[in-house]
This record gives structure tokens, C-alpha cells and sequence, in this order.
């Protein structure tokens, strides 16, 4: 596993695997109204069974080089994410996604993780193209 420091305060990138369901659907609950009006992918996320189901398709995801999932860590405590989604580095193309609950928001983590994302798909992967759609009203809570 790895932890990647996103700065002096605490926050940490790290994998989003199977084992982390029930951390991640607590998650989840604490900002679904607010997660749920931008990002879908967790609304089929309802219980810890769902959830591991969730984290083991994009497991399967990140082996066959298509999609992955990295959770954002502020002292300990999971509070958001980014994602990398339709990954096709034979294309030189993908697209990237992000979500973080209220409490966690205007600190600067969304931007730090993106650009650890980013900066790997582009200089490790061979990435030329980097789409990121982000809703328009997507405001701080």
C-alpha cells in the first residue's frame, strides 16, 4: 500500500481497496446529500456489503488498467477522493473525477490530490489528454 503526503497538514493520498468498505461508507453518509448531487458512483453504495462490491469492481478496474479509486486522508480520517476513470494509456487519454465531504472542503486537498493524479497519468503513464469534468454549481457546502 502506499501513502502519499499531500502536505504538511495531515492529508494523505492512499489506495481505495475492498478492505476499506466500511470506513468508506461512513463516508459516504456523512456527505451524501452533498456527494450525491455531483459524483453517482456511490449512491449504489448502501450498506458494507454494496460498498465492498463498489471498491472490489474498481480493484478489478485498476489491475486491467481501465479505472482507480485514491481516498484522501485528513488525520486519520477518510474525508474525500479522486478517481481516475475511462484510463486508456495505449489511447494516451483518460478522465479523472474527485468528491469530498463538507467538513473537508476549502483546504486545498482536491487540488493537491488532482495534481499527484494528473502529474502521474502525464509523466509515469504517457497521458496526453487529461479530462475533468466538474459540475458548474459545485460550491462549498
Amino acid at each position: 500500500m502506499y501513502a502519499i503526503p499531500l502536505g504538511d497538514d495531515g492529508a494523505e493520498l492512499r489506495p481505495l481497496e475492498p478492505w476499506n468498505a466500511e470506513e468508506f461508507l461512513a463516508h459516504l453518509d456523512r456527505g451524501r446529500d452533498f456527494i450525491g448531487q455531483f459524483i453517482t458512483f456511490g449512491s449504489k453504495a448502501t450498506d458494507t456489503d454494496s460498498t465492498r462490491a463498489m471498491l472490489q469492481r474498481y480493484a478489478d478496474l485498476r489491475a486491467a488498467d481501465e479505472a482507480s479509486l485514491h481516498g484522501i486522508w485528513l488525520d486519520g480520517k477518510l474525508v474525500g477522493g479522486v478517481l481516475f476513470l475511462n484510463f486508456h494509456a495505449d489511447r494516451g487519454n483518460c478522465e479523472v473525477g474527485c468528491w469530498l465531504e463538507p467538513a473537508a472542503a476549502g483546504r486545498g486537498l482536491i487540488t493537491r490530490a488532482m495534481r499527484i493524479l494528473i502529474d502521474f497519468a502525464i509523466e509515469q503513464r504517457g497521458i496526453h489528454r487529461v479530462e475533468w469534468h466538474a459540475a458548474a454549481g459545485m460550491r462549498r457546502a
